[in-house]
Order: structure tokens, then C-alpha cells, then sequence
């Protein structure tokens, strides 16, 4: 990256080892668990917290084994929430957040679509309770226009749930955010918060600054990105 290789990356008391083979993650292996061990009395868990990961466009099958026992080859991991697939997409981490969505407004849907409550506070909870939820680390977030798509029909879903609209009783979308008294804002809290993020980290951090301008030294792949 900009001249220099990226071999580690430590999240809190995890390390993610980046190398750009079989042979090197190998080799990187047995010299952190060397060192663990010469040094610190310790060892690589070998259970469910050590996987590996080919990111790539095309599937990869590799055999990494530690002590003569194979370590798992994982298409995609959950760390603090969020899921990391081999692809480098955000789709599934975008749709599995919209289900933990959907799963706290079902939770709380006596109180959200009650008649008792008036339409102002029961939408100043929604954005509050249930949209904090869906928008959890979306900083990180690449948007396309499919991933957009997701994010608009799930806005309108709220809606219709709390305005207890059926999908048969076919009324437009439109008609949904004139009754609600609401205009499209879930795709545009996020776009802000976005580019608020860029901001701050493109002031305090080179580093991330390389990562975000990705300045890598190889050969273009043929085709959109």
C-alpha cells in the first residue's frame, strides 16, 4: 500500500495477518506462534477464533495447518457486529443489519404502532431506536446502487409497519411518506455520516488516508472494480 506492505492489522486483543499467499500466511503463522510461545508462554487459539480468508474475486481453495490441524477456510466473518466477506462487498453486512432491524421492531411493535402514542413520537422512536441499529457502522459502508435500493425499502417498510399499511391494500410508497408526513432521510443520514467520517480521518490519520486513496503498486484488473 503506497510503498508499503501491510502485514498485520490489530483490532483490540485480535490480529488479522495480511499476506498475499499460501507460502507467506504459512510462514507467518509459525513465526507468531513462535514467538508467542519463546516469549510470552502463550499460543494461537486453534478453535473457532483462528480462520482463514482468500479475498478475491474468483474462489481460492487453500491448507493451512497449524500443529497437523487444518484451520477452517471462512467466506465471510463477524467481527464486532459487522461481517467481512471475501468479496470486500458491504451487501450482506448491510442486509444482515436491516434484519436486526426488523427483528427490534417486531420486538417493540405494540409500542410503535400503538394508537395511544402520537405520530411524532412514534417516528422520533423509530429513528432513534430502530435506525441506530440498521446505520451501526456505516462509515465503512461502499454503497451501490442495489445496496441504496436496500436501504430505501427498508425506510418505507418502517413506515408501512408503524401506519399498519398491508402490502395487498396497494397504496404507493409515495402515498406512504405523505401519510407518515416524512420525506426519503435514511439514505441521506448516511451519505453525512459518511463523508463526516472521511473528513475526521483524512485530518487526524495519514495512514488511513493511504488505505482510503488505495495507492497499491499492481497491475489493474480488467473491468469495473
Amino acid at each position: 500500500m503506497n510503498g508499503v506492505r501491510i502485514q498485520k492489522l490489530r483490532f483490540a486483543d485480535d490480529i488479522a495477518i495480511v499476506v498475499k499467499d499460501e507460502i507467506n500466511l504459512k510462514r507467518a503463522l509459525e513465526s507468531v506462534g513462535d514467538i508467542l510461545k519463546s516469549n510470552y508462554k502463550m499460543k494461537i487459539n486453534r478453535g473457532k477464533k483462528t480462520e482463514v480468508m482468500v479475498c478475491s474475486k474468483d474462489f481460492e481453495n487453500i491448507n493451512i495447518k497449524m500443529d497437523n490441524n487444518a484451520l477452517k477456510q471462512a467466506p465471510k466473518l463477524e467481527y464486532l457486529g459487522s461481517i467481512i466477506t471475501e468479496d470486500g462487498k458491504n451487501k450482506e453486512d448491510i442486509i444482515q443489519r436491516i434484519k436486526d432491524g426488523k427483528v427490534m421492531f417486531n420486538n417493540k411493535k405494540q409500542l410503535l404502532c400503538s394508537n395511544n402514542l402520537s405520530l411524532e413520537t412514534k417516528k422520533k422512536l423509530i429513528k432513534s431506536c430502530i435506525w441506530s441499529v440498521v446505520l451501526y457502522g456505516l462509515e465503512t459502508w461502499t454503497l451501490g446502487k442495489n445496496e441504496e435500493r436496500i436501504i430505501n425499502a427498508f425506510e418505507t417498510w418502517c413506515w408501512r409497519r408503524m401506519l399498519k399499511i398491508k402490502w395487498r391494500d396497494r397504496i404507493t410508497n409515495d402515498k406512504i411518506f405523505q401519510r407518515a408526513k416524512e420525506e426519503r432521510l435514511l439514505l441521506k443520514i448516511l451519505k453525512n455520516r459518511c463523508h463526516s467520517w472521511i473528513g475526521h480521518t483524512i485530518r487526524h490519520n495519514k495512514f488511513v488516508v493511504t488505505i482510503l486513496e488505495r495507492a497499491i503498486f499492481r497491475k489493474k484488473a480488467v473491468g469495473r472494480p
